[in-house]
């Protein structure tokens, strides 16, 4: 588990303007704002949910909504319709157990792509899945979806691993990168700085990211 923290020094190591937290179960927003906010980085709320089977990040400033959300969301809920959330889905090229559908599946997943507004192209704890991360991408790209990368951190070390480059915000602050997700303004990266400091290579296949 990361401490506030060590959450807020790792990222600010890492490079990064701000880290989305999106655990299963609520966490205390307010501590972790003010860790982050020490450092002068950004809190963008979230919770990581089930959706129609698969995994998907829901991110907002409303963190009163975030608290509320049940561990699975129904297609028919009004929240998903929300003006000020955005709705990724997580970790897609993951081995098949690990979200609903695997790679293989992509094509079926119809009614998931009709309610989210991004896609984790980049996964830290599945980069070696290099076929699945460019099926995801290519699903992302034929449905007008955005892209992101996510380091899917459970250590401090793996903070910034990956990471999501947003191309312009039309505000500060959480509200701003929810609209950068909805509006398709993202880019996944891998984390150059990330790699530097630990001599890290990623593999040839995966190097168009850095970033």
């Amino acid at each position: 588990m990361i401490t506030p923290e060590e959450l807020a020094l790792s990222a600010k190591e890492a490079g990064l303007d701000a880290v989305a937290v999106t655990e299963h179960r609520p966490p205390n927003f307010d501590v972790l704002r003010q860790a982050l906010t020490d450092e002068e980085i950004v809190l963008l709320p979230g919770r990581e949910v089930s959706l129609l089977g698969a995994h998907v990040l829901v991110l907002s400033e409303d963190e009163e909504l975030l608290k509320a959300l049940p561990p699975l969301v129904l297609a028919s809920d009004s929240l998903l319709r929300l003006e000020h959330i955005a709705l990724v889905w997580a970790h897609p090229a993951a081995p098949a157990g690990s979200s609903a559908y695997p790679p293989s599946v992509f094509g079926h997943a119809g009614g998931l792509l009709d309610l989210i507004h991004g896609i984790e192209v980049l996964n830290g704890r599945h980069l070696h899945f290099e076929a699945s991360v460019g099926q995801a991408e290519t699903i992302a790209a034929g449905h007008d979806l955005g892209m992101t990368g996510g380091s899917d951190a459970h250590r401090s070390s793996d903070v910034g691993r990956c990471a999501t480059f947003v191309e312009s915000l039309s505000e500060d602050g959480a509200g701003g990168l929810v609209g950068a997700i909805r509006a398709g303004r993202t880019r996944p990266v891998l984390n150059e700085r990330w790699a530097t400091a630990r001599s890290y290579e990623y593999r040839p296949s995966l190097q168009r990211y850095l970033g």
